[in-house]
């Protein structure tokens, strides 16, 4: 037999006994344990596990078995326990059956040993006859023998059964099972052969290589799961693995559609999961987005997989099986040996075998890539970080959901565990009594990187090399994530930031990420126990042991642990060094670290790592540097000793204030400030190329302004000097209007050696914020760009030149179209002079939360970005609640890291649809509509004597600025001055007053005067929309704002204005509103808002109802507030409110 002997029976008192096979019997009880093959052919009764079926059906990938399967003879338990009964036994069983068959097989007779044998039957007895004759006429014996061998057809009658029965037993031992003498005969005319993909083309280990999510992503991915843990089907498998953290519910019923999938009914919401065939059984609607999002998938060789919840469709997965090595050359043999056709059996689409060989040209591009997401330094988060906590010790119970289902934890003790918190947070104050500082800010936004940013990016970074290397592409020095943070360093506007802010943010981030190292290495120093009694290590690793002062008589034979806590000496000394703090989570003493040396650089740090590295691969043990020793080394290139890049920003007003008072205590110039724009660049490139002395050193008194500014300079300097370069590399100068204002900026530069006539130390970046300025930033770059010293210190920067563009002002001073299309084309123009003079230009997009402020779904921003306007660098700032939402737990972070590198990528390598002559000929037009909507706004926003007075009285604008929500005044000047008032606030208050104005005021007026003035406008509008990725971004945003918004609820807002003429600007916004929902649906071709977006539209439909209540009570505590002063809980109930409203509005919910 070819499988064990014996088995477990059950015996009448419950027991199991182990007795031969030949004793079993039908209808015995057989236990089959985890490796176990299993005796006879049954059914399972109780247990589950997975069987390998191959020997029998010649499918490689296991199958779940549960109750009620069957299971067969001479298959393999790979894992689980199951008992099964048994239906057949001995040599009645399938296994027993198909070696009977190879038996028969052997026996069994060909057309050509058939032929043998019956012309044997008449041919021999003719040449024994002949052999007689010739015997007795000649006498000759030995003749008559002679003639009797060679006549004999023995050659014949056994060549053929002979080779038969080598090619069947040839087969066998190759898995393929010949059913007689007669398919092998057969087999050499064959010129088709048809393949199963998984398992046989490739190696059965499918992966989810890509997600499109339409709506409730995590509520759908959830569902899904669910589902697919009830099927052991290899995709299902995959797909599990890929959302193994998230937690399934109770599948209440579920059944297959032949060839289409799984319907199942899931925690009360109907779930398809399948193909497009059981979407269409079902009449779930596909917009053309969705139908593009198949194409993709299908055509880069994946499986689909869809996912439609409550009769929407949510999610579409791509899954890739690796091909398995060989399989070209096999395929090619095949054709050589006249199989002419080559057929795959498969649920996939076809192009999986097209890519086989193919092989992508894009190394230098993921090199490259650089994304980095920027913490800002003026959040809108409300909620209290206590509350994040809570939240998030939430979060983490749910996800250990499994661990009671898996019975490892008690239910009750779960429950309770949850249960704790949820009470506490419905017991805890959720918004802040007082104001943040600036350190509060720093010290909050941490919290974000041990547990949530760090794993994240370091996973992502690794699954990222992974997915290049299976491409055949060598990435591994590529960072695809880096973090920026503006906290600290951004002091426009900002009068708490200082030298002390700058400094406190730059050393707080570093203690993260060495505290990150050294509980690293404490990892590794605890689980690397590899002995010299069975392996040695390299002689790099053993001087580095022999330097390690852990002498331990335990760790004479462990030389790589003694390696690690030296490693751990020198980088707790280099922290002590840099930070003057002893690390709290380190093992080694403090003694024993002062003696270490300090590492100069964390790529020392690093090199000393790949040497532990290199001499466990060489020992064979490339498995032990793997998980954490990855994420170490991965965290190393990215984060270095600085964690996250710093950028410093100032008003360029106040750079010409200091620059005025240098300029006049050194006696070089008396009037700065009332030059001319040239006189100015002048005098300022002469100090820059000619001067290489500081104008602060002279002993003339400074003005408070100008001696704070220099000390943060200083300490910039000293910041660089210690933790690296990296730990800031750009200013940022806000209002750039001019040329001088950035060569101001190089003077301040100038004065601590940040910048010289050489090379800059740190970049200067303008921001172009109003639409004016973006208008005139091609002519400003321009001309900075050809001065040579400008050369120079752009090639010091590996040749790139930063250039920050603002959303909010340019769409608070010419709304939402004019702000969209003066960003639009003034990356294309700016992009266009770098490419003329040789320097990829860099953007970083000042975008926020809500679509007024730049904000919007990411991963569509991203991709909506003009044609080669991303080179292979991207920054995008992240504020406040947004930072909570996308960063709150490594989930989430991963998720969206995950998305913003991809569309990156998408935008550097992807076609436009529609041709670059047609949106060409469309830019004309578009100025046009631009212009029109821009006039149409201003001649509310700053002409309309009533509309300041509107804003001031029909939004909670004085109530939002009482708001916690960061240590940012909320105004520049008087809060009663709308060119004063800082975006967000602006933003924040029409979103309240549920108007949300900025996000749509203009748009529809303009595309109606455009629509009427040719009938064949409508068309071409359309056209665009559907082709052209910055047009439909453009509209699905408007499209997504106007179903947010609530008129009626607007208009109550409307009735806090104090006399009938300021009231009437809500008619004027009210009659715009309904002109752009008309206009916007005609364009995109829709019945209603959101109907590209059902997965959103549902959402809102279920949340409205519960937070439009928010903005009633909200409207009464305002109007008692202005009849008499709030204090205590009805103060608060505003601030709630206001929270409520805002989380309410956001796509996430």
């Amino acid at each position: 037999m070819l499988f064990r002997s014996t088995a477990l029976r059950q015996t009448a008192d419950g027991d199991f006994e182990e007795v031969d096979l030949d004793d079993l019997d039908e209808g015995d009880i057989l236990l089959v344990k985890t490796g176990g093959k299993i005796p006879v052919d049954g059914e399972v009764v109780s247990g589950s596990g997975t069987a390998n079926e191959a020997s029998i059906t010649g499918e490689s990938m296991p199958l779940g078995k549960k109750p009620g399967d069957p299971v067969y003879a001479g298959t393999i338990l790979e894992n689980g326990t199951i008992r099964i009964k048994a239906e057949k036994v001995g040599d009645e069983t399938t296994f027993g059956k198909i070696i009977e068959l190879v038996e028969e097989a052997q026996d069994s007779k060909s057309q050509a040993e058939r032929l043998i044998d019956r012309f044997s039957k008449y041919y021999t007895p003719v040449v024994l006859l002949l052999a007689i004759i010739v015997g007795l006429i000649s006498q000759d014996l030995e003749l008559a023998v002679t003639i009797l061998v060679l006549g004999c057809p023995g050659a014949l009658v056994i060549g053929v059964p002979v080779s038969n029965v080598a090619g069947i037993g040839n087969g066998a031992k190759q898995g393929i099972l010949f059913k007689g003498s007669e398919v092998i005969t057969k087999f050499s005319k064959v010129d088709t052969i048809m393949f199963d993909k998984t398992g046989t083309l490739t190696y059965g280990d499918p992966r989810v290589s890509q997600v499109k999510k339409y709506g409730q992503g995590q509520l759908a991915e959830q569902l899904l799961v669910s589902v697919e843990k009830e099927s052991a089907h290899p995709l299902a498998k995959a797909i599990t693995g890929y959302y193994e953290d998230l937690e399934a519910k109770e599948v209440e019923a579920s059944q297959v559609l032949q060839g289409g999938g799984i319907v199942a009914q899931v925690a009360g919401q109907q779930v398809l999961v399948g193909n497009r065939y059981l979407l269409d059984q079902y009449h779930v609607p596909v917009t053309k987005e969705m139908e593009k999002d198949m194409e993709k998938l299908a055509s880069a060789g994946n499986s689909l997989v869809l996912v439609a919840v409550n009769g929407q469709l949510e999610l579409a997965l791509g899954l890739k099986d690796e091909i398995r090595a060989g399989v070209k050359e096999d395929l090619a043999a095949l054709k050589k040996l006249g199989v002419k056709n080559l057929l795959l059996l498969s649920g996939d689409n076809q192009k999986t075998v097209d890519l086989v060989a193919e092989k992508d040209n894009g190394a230098e591009i993921l090199s490259h890539v650089n994304v980095v997401p920027v913490l800002t330094a003026h959040p809108t988060q409300v909620q209290r970080k206590t509350i994040l906590e809570l939240t998030n010790k939430i979060h983490d119970q749910l996800r250990r959901y499994r661990d009671f289902k898996t019975g490892t934890i008690n239910r009750k003790e779960w429950t309770n565990q949850l249960r704790r918190y949820i009470e506490i947070i419905m017991q805890t104050d959720i918004i802040r009594e007082k104001k943040l500082k600036v350190s509060n800010e720093i010290k909050n936004v941490m919290v974000y990187y041990p547990d949530s940013l760090i794993p994240a990016i370091t996973k992502l970074t690794a699954r990222y090399k992974e997915l290049a290397r299976e491409k055949g592409l060598n990435v591994d020095g590529a960072t695809p994530i880096t973090m920026g943070m503006w906290i600290g360093g951004d002091r426009d506007g900002n009068p708490y930031v200082t030298a002390e802010t700058l400094r406190l943010s730059a050393t707080i981030q570093s203690e993260v990420i060495f505290e990150y190292y050294v509980k690293a290495l404490n990892d590794l120093y605890r689980t690397v126990s590899v002995s010299t009694s069975y392996v040695q290590p390299t002689p790099e690793v053993a001087e580095l042991a022999k330097l390690s002062a852990d002498n331990s008589p335990f760790r004479e034979n462990e030389p790589y642990r003694r390696a690690f806590y030296y490693l751990e000496s020198r980088l707790a000394h280099t922290e002590m060094e840099l930070l003057d703090v002893f690390s709290k989570e380190a093992v080694v003493k403090k003694e024993a670290a002062l003696k270490a040396p300090v590492y100069k650089d964390a790529y020392e740090f690093k090199e000393d790592l790949e040497a532990i590295k290199r001499s466990l691969i060489q020992n064979h043990d490339r498995a032990v540097t793997g998980g954490h020793f990855d994420d170490l080394l991965e965290a190393i290139d990215v984060f270095g000793f600085h964690l996250a890049t710093i950028d410093m920003r100032q008003d360029s007003s106040v750079n010409e204030a200091c620059v005025a008072e240098l300029l006049k205590s050194a006696r070089i110039c008396d009037n700065y400030s009332d030059l001319d724009e040239e006189e100015k660049i002048q005098i300022l490139l002469s100090e820059l190329n000619n001067d290489p002395r500081s104008l602060h050193s002279s002993n003339s008194p400074k003005s408070e302004l100008l001696q704070k500014e220099l000390k943060i300079y200083h300490t910039a300097r000293l910041l660089k000097d210690t933790l690296g370069e990296n730990v800031i590399k750009q200013h940022i100068i806000s209002h750039t209007e001019s040329i001088s204002d950035m060569l101001e900026q190089a003077i301040m530069l100038k004065e601590y050696g940040l910048l010289d006539s050489e090379k800059a130390r740190v970049q200067v970046v303008p921001l172009f914020e109003t639409v004016e300025d973006l208008q005139n930033s091609r002519e400003i770059m321009k001309r900075y760009l050809s001065f040579d010293i400008v050369k120079r210190w752009v090639a010091s920067k590996g040749n790139y030149q930063e250039i920050m563009l603002g959303y909010s002002d340019s769409n608070k001073d010419g709304g939402y179209l004019a702000s969209c299309w003066s960003l639009y084309k003034a990356q294309k123009e700016l992009t266009a002079i770098g490419e003329e003079q040789g320097i990829k230009i860099t953007f970083m997009h000042g975008r926020g939360g809500t679509v007024g402020r730049g904000g919007g779904p990411s991963y569509e921003a991203i991709t909506s970005q003009p044609f080669g306007s991303i080179k292979d660098r991207i920054r995008t700032t992240e504020q406040g609640e947004i930072i909570q939402n996308k960063y709150g737990n490594k989930d989430a972070a991963y998720y969206n890291l995950e998305m913003l590198v991809s569309a990156a990528v998408d935008r550097m390598v992807s076609k436009q649809n529609v041709s670059q002559d047609h949106i060409q000929d469309f830019t004309a037009s578009m100025d046009g509509i631009v212009e029109d909507s821009n006039r149409v706004y201003r001649e509310l926003v700053f002409d309309n004597p009533h509309f300041h007075d509107y804003f001031f009285q029909a939004t909670p604008i004085k109530e939002v600025s009482s708001l916690n929500i960061g240590s940012r005044p909320a105004a520049r000047k008087k809060i009663t001055e709308l060119s004063g008032l800082r975006a967000i606030p602006w933003v924040f208050s029409w979103s309240q007053s549920r108007v949300m104005f900025p996000g749509w005021y203009g748009v529809g007026s303009a595309f109606k005067h455009f629509i009427d003035a040719d009938p064949n406008n409508l068309k071409e509008l359309q056209e665009m929309y559907q082709g052209w990725p910055f047009f439909h971004s453009l509209l699905s945003n408007v499209d997504m704002v106007l179903s947010k918004s609530n008129m009626e609820i607007a208009e109550k807002y409307a009735g806090l204005c104090e006399d009938e003429a300021t009231r009437s600007v809500f008619d004027i916004i009210k009659k715009e509103w309904e002109l752009t929902k008309e206009v916007i649906l005609q364009i995109e071709g829709h019945s209603k808002l959101l109907e590209d977006n059902p997965s959103l539209e549902s959402s809102l439909d279920y949340r409205l109802p519960y937070f439009n209540v928010l903005n009633y009570v909200q409207l009464e505590m305002i109007k008692r507030g202005r009849q008499e002063k709030l204090s205590g809980i009805y103060e608060s109930i505003i601030h709630i409110t206001i929270n409520g409203v805002a989380s309410g509005l956001r796509n996430s919910g």
